[in-house]
């Protein structure tokens, strides 16, 4: 293999990919970068960057592009925000969290984990509600009208029919056969569910 190394002032904590197949990535100090494909080999920082509201981001713990509005959604250790691609600028989203972990896309819907338990974010209105008793997620996966949730120290929840009104949560933890309790990420192939943890991987 031959590896192209890209360097940042920082170390880089979240990737996504937008609509016109750039990479962007966040930092552990909040800053955000992008490379262009049509320019691989510089990195970029976005317009705005100056901004106090950029300036004001903590460690990225999650990056999710948003077709829909044609954003990426940061999610932060102290807060969830959100980068402008049509108006080039810095957004802070009013969620009702001071802390924001795993975040993944679910049809015209984000789910972002907060330590008040799951935000669910309508991309149309971008009106938000609370899906409360769910523990600090590091890793979110949609899986039809099922979402995989991955917590630190409290295992793997299962929830079926998650955007409905009665959703239906198992949690599956070392005494189901779990490597750990400690969930890190989660990955799905379209056949399998890979769970990376403190003390291994599993699949379901």
């Amino acid at each position: 293999l031959l590896f192209r190394n890209y360097h940042t002032d920082s170390a880089v904590t979240a990737f996504c990919e937008d609509g016109q197949a750039r990479i962007w990535m966040g930092s552990v100090t909040g800053r955000l970068y992008f490379i262009n494909p049509n320019a691989p080999d510089v990195i970029r920082v976005p317009n705005d960057y100056l901004s106090e509201t950029s300036k004001s981001i903590d460690v990225i713990l999650g990056l999710v592009y948003d077709p829909y509005n044609d954003f990426v959604w940061i999610s932060a250790h102290n807060g969830l925000y959100y980068y402008d691609l049509r108006h080039f600028s810095y957004h802070k989203y009013p969620v009702k969290t001071s802390s924001c972990f795993g975040a993944c896309l679910a049809s015209d819907q984000l789910v972002v984990s907060g330590i008040e338990g799951l935000n669910v974010i309508d991309l149309n209105s971008l009106g938000s509600r609370v899906m409360e008793g769910f523990p600090s997620c590091l890793s979110l996966v949609p899986d039809g009208d099922t979402l995989w949730a991955g917590a630190y120290g409290r295992g793997l929840y299962r929830v079926d029919n998650f955007l409905t009104d009665h959703p239906k949560t198992t949690v599956y933890t070392e005494k189901d056969g779990l490597a750990d309790s400690q969930v890190q990420g989660l990955l799905t192939d379209g056949i399998n569910l890979w769970i990376t943890t403190e003390n291994g991987l599993s699949d379901d």
